[in-house]
């Protein structure tokens, strides 16, 4: 069963982080996913309750959809994002679109 503390490599490309936003990994190159929960809420100004909560704002949509973006970046499969969230797998594919769109990653 994933929980919150489950880590996983970050990926990079020729040495350079994949990330998009200014969020401050690890020095060991570890990243548990409650920590970029945590990271991505204080980004945005909200908890951690709020981005994992039922609540569809956009103000907490986005942000929501940015984590999944991130985390999806960082190797996590859909299915454990969502039960990270408490959402389904689609619903992540959706948010990983979507945030895609926002900031013209390609596929």
């Amino acid at each position: 069963m994933l929980n919150d503390t489950d880590t996983w490599d970050l990926q990079t490309h020729g040495g350079q982080s994949l990330w998009s936003t200014k969020i401050i990994w690890p020095p060991a190159g570890r990243v548990v996913m409650s920590d970029l929960a945590r990271e991505v809420a204080a980004k945005h100004g909200l908890s951690v309750d709020e981005l994992r909560g039922p609540k569809r704002s956009r103000y907490i949509a986005w942000p929501r959809q940015e984590f999944m973006y991130l985390a999806w970046m960082a190797g996590k499969s859909q299915p454990q994002i969502g039960r990270f969230l408490g959402r389904d797998h689609s619903t992540c594919t959706w948010g990983i679109k979507r945030h895609k769109a926002r900031i013209g990653a390609s596929a």
